[in-house]
Protein backbone atom coordinates (compact mmCIF):
# COMPACT_ATOMS: atom_id res chain seq x y z
CA UNK A 1 0.00 0.00 0.00
CA UNK A 2 1.54 3.37 -1.11
CA UNK A 3 1.86 5.57 2.48
CA UNK A 4 2.80 8.51 0.74
CA UNK A 5 1.73 9.59 -2.90
CA UNK A 6 3.83 12.17 -3.60
CA UNK A 7 7.14 10.06 -3.41
CA UNK A 8 5.64 6.73 -4.17
CA UNK A 9 6.43 5.75 -0.55
CA UNK A 10 5.00 2.33 0.03
CA UNK A 11 4.15 0.93 3.89
CA UNK A 12 7.13 -1.90 3.25
CA UNK A 13 10.12 0.54 2.45
CA UNK A 14 8.55 3.09 5.58
CA UNK A 15 8.45 -0.31 7.76
CA UNK A 16 11.78 -0.72 6.77
CA UNK A 17 12.91 2.54 8.13
CA UNK A 18 11.02 2.46 11.30
CA UNK A 19 12.67 -1.22 11.97
CA UNK A 20 16.20 0.27 11.52
CA UNK A 21 15.42 2.36 14.07
CA UNK A 22 14.06 5.36 12.99
CA UNK A 23 11.34 7.25 15.40
CA UNK A 24 11.00 10.70 14.23
CA UNK A 25 8.41 10.69 10.91
CA UNK A 26 10.09 13.88 9.41
CA UNK A 27 13.24 12.00 9.27
CA UNK A 28 11.80 8.97 7.06
CA UNK A 29 12.00 10.41 3.83
CA UNK A 30 15.71 12.03 4.18
CA UNK A 31 16.13 8.59 4.78
CA UNK A 32 14.71 6.93 1.77
CA UNK A 33 16.20 9.89 -0.69
CA UNK A 34 13.76 11.94 -0.91
CA UNK A 35 11.74 15.12 0.81
CA UNK A 36 8.27 15.37 2.53
CA UNK A 37 6.22 17.08 0.07
CA UNK A 38 2.33 18.19 0.92
CA UNK A 39 2.86 16.62 4.39
CA UNK A 40 -0.35 13.95 4.54
CA UNK A 41 1.75 11.18 5.00
CA UNK A 42 3.33 11.81 8.21
CA UNK A 43 0.00 11.25 10.70
CA UNK A 44 -0.18 7.50 8.78
CA UNK A 45 3.77 7.15 9.02
CA UNK A 46 3.78 8.58 13.14
CA UNK A 47 1.11 5.63 13.61
CA UNK A 48 2.69 3.43 11.59
CA UNK A 49 6.00 4.14 14.44
CA UNK A 50 3.40 3.69 17.41
CA UNK A 51 2.53 0.63 16.05
CA UNK A 52 5.57 -0.79 15.59
CA UNK A 53 6.95 0.33 18.98
CA UNK A 54 4.05 -0.99 20.93
CA UNK A 55 4.80 -4.57 19.62
CA UNK A 56 8.39 -4.21 20.57
CA UNK A 57 7.69 -3.02 23.84
CA UNK A 58 5.22 -6.04 24.38
CA UNK A 59 7.58 -8.48 22.90
CA UNK A 60 10.32 -7.50 25.57
CA UNK A 61 7.62 -7.41 28.14
CA UNK A 62 6.63 -10.89 27.22
CA UNK A 63 10.33 -12.10 26.92
CA UNK A 64 11.43 -10.84 30.14
CA UNK A 65 8.64 -13.04 31.92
Amino acid sequence: MYVCICNALTDRQVNEVIVAGERDALAVHPSLGCTTRCGKCLTTIADMMAATQNTQTSEHALAAE
